[in-house]
């Protein structure tokens, strides 16, 4: 994946032009702190499949499953509301100072489209936490692969087509949706066909289970978003590399985010310390 962020960094870069690239950098970046909006529910579905496989209980680890898928549908529902009513004051708080009229035209669809394809991937977390729970993170590995090919297949048709941020932001965004669609019909279609979320399955008391551990996370997400900046404040002293980090750790954000929302419990341990 790393690999495949330093190849697509200079071809973006190149094709979208300073501005522009600060622009799809900022926008996978607010994405990356933007997933504490599951509550901490997708770190607390894996403790809590985990327990229900060490005691065989298939029935509770089922009805988790589809509490869960439904509870990250309903904060879907809500912030898909929020991107289609909200995008353009979004876009106007992020870039108030751009410059070129063709930025100017493409940011607010593109945010929109960003925000968009986000929520429809919160649902999907239940994916690869239902792996890891099954000590099968591999496999989830695998599918982070594929889609990290998927994102570089699709930033080369975009310079190829030529199109504009917003068809690079639906390309490599909504190639990670893709993948997890894939991924979750090949997962409870026929890989775990019992755990296949069901809305009768639906346990208002496992969702309580769920956000008494979910809040913990939720505050180890918060204090990342907290930390993350002040650590970068003392960037390296010529911006040339600054540019640079930051646009190799904006790609590899919005790569991640295709697929999954970093699990911010395991980044903060991992950027902090």
């Amino acid at each position: 994946m790393i690999l495949v962020s330093v190849v697509s960094v200079p071809l973006t870069v190149g094709y979208l032009g300073g501005e522009r690239y600060g622009a799809w950098v900022t926008i996978a970046s607010v994405l990356t702190f933007l997933s504490i909006t599951d509550l901490g529910l997708a770190a607390s579905l894996t403790n809590a499949l985990g327990k229900a496989q060490a005691e065989d209980a298939h029935d509770r680890g089922q009805r988790y499953v589809s509490s869960a898928f439904l509870m990250l549908s309903l904060i879907a529902f809500v912030i898909l509301i929020l991107a289609s009513t909200l995008a353009p004051r979004i876009a106007a708080f992020l870039f108030p100072n751009l410059q070129s009229s063709l930025a100017q035209a493409e940011i607010i669809p593109a945010v929109m489209i960003a925000l968009s394809i986000f929520a429809l991937n919160l649902p999907f977390l239940v994916n690869t936490r239902v792996l890891a729970a099954h000590q099968e993170s591999a496999l989830a590995n695998l599918w982070n692969i594929a889609g990290s090919l998927g994102n570089l297949a699709a930033l080369l048709a975009v310079i190829w087509f030529r199109g504009g941020l917003p068809w690079l932001v639906f390309g490599c965004f909504g190639l990670g949706l893709a993948a997890n669609i894939t991924c979750s019909i090949w997962l409870f279609g026929f890989h775990k066909p019992w755990l296949r979320p069901k809305l009768a399955s639906v346990d208002p008391a496992l969702v309580k289970n769920l956000f008494s551990d979910g809040w913990k996370f939720f505050v180890i997400g918060i204090g990342w978003m907290v930390i993350q900046p002040l650590r970068h404040g003392d960037g390296p002293a010529d911006p040339r590399i600054s540019i640079a980090l930051a646009g190799v750790h904006g790609s590899i954000c919005a790569r991640r985010l295709c697929l999954d929302p970093p699990d911010l419990a395991f980044e903060f341990q991992v950027q902090f310390f």
